[in-house]
């Protein structure tokens, strides 16, 4: 495995797949540099403008788990409508009363140009395979590995 670093996320080389190793001072930097990260996977240079933005309400069980539906939920926005992630613009995590964690989050981002954008690869999700979310001190980390 070959560990590319970009400053607070790093990319893990695997066969078959891709590795995100994040590391952020607040669960929101966790959330938006996992962000950063999906859009440096997908897209390679090119200005992400702000000229999108997209509804995120999703629910899981525990923090790993919201993690992985976030970045799937970039994947589907991609995916149906080209939606590359720049910033999350509000956010808010909360325990719901089911005892699952729940994000809501507004995320501002681009349309996919190939005149502007280089496509880098094709993501099909994020999996749980090595998944890996640590909340108990500062620096928070997360590992979180993409099928191509």
């Amino acid at each position: 495995m070959a560990v590319v670093n970009t400053g607070h996320f790093s990319f893990i080389e695997h066969t078959a797949d891709i590795g995100l190793q994040i590391s952020a001072n607040s669960e929101k930097e966790l959330f938006q540099h996992s962000l950063e990260g999906f859009s440096a996977l997908v897209c390679h240079s090119g200005e992400i403008k702000r000229n999108r933005m997209f509804v995120i309400d999703i629910n899981a069980r525990d923090m790993g788990a919201l993690l992985v539906e976030w970045l799937n939920e970039f994947v589907y926005l991609f995916d149906v409508h080209g939606f590359i992630p720049s910033r999350i613009r509000t956010m808010s995590i909360s325990k719901l009363h089911d005892g699952s964690i729940g994000i809501q989050a507004q995320v501002e981002g681009d349309t996919y140009d190939p005149k502007r954008h280089i496509l880098n690869r094709e993501i099909k999700a994020a999996t749980y395979h090595n998944l890996n979310v640590d909340l108990s001190q500062s620096p928070f980390t997360a590992r979180v590995f993409f099928d191509l």
